[in-house]
C-alpha cells in the first residue's frame, strides 16, 4: 500500500521530468560539451544525462 500512494506522490514529478526530456536535443547536449569548464551543474547534468542513456551492466545483473 505504501508503495501505490509514493508511486501517486512521484507521478507529478515524473511527468515534468518526462516533459524535460522531449526538449533535449543531441545539439544541445553537444553545445554543453563544448565548453573548456563547464559550471558544476552542469556536470552532473551530463553525469545524470549519461546514466539514463548508457547505463551500466551492473544494473541489468
Amino acid at each position: 500500500m505504501s508503495s501505490n500512494i509514493d508511486r501517486e506522490m512521484m507521478a507529478p514529478s515524473l511527468a515534468e521530468a518526462e516533459a524535460s526530456l522531449q526538449v533535449l536535443t543531441k545539439a544541445g547536449i553537444t553545445e554543453l560539451m563544448t565548453f573548456r569548464k563547464p559550471p558544476l551543474s552542469i556536470i552532473y547534468i551530463l553525469e545524470g544525462i549519461t546514466v539514463l542513456l548508457v547505463p551500466s551492466k551492473r544494473m541489468s545483473d
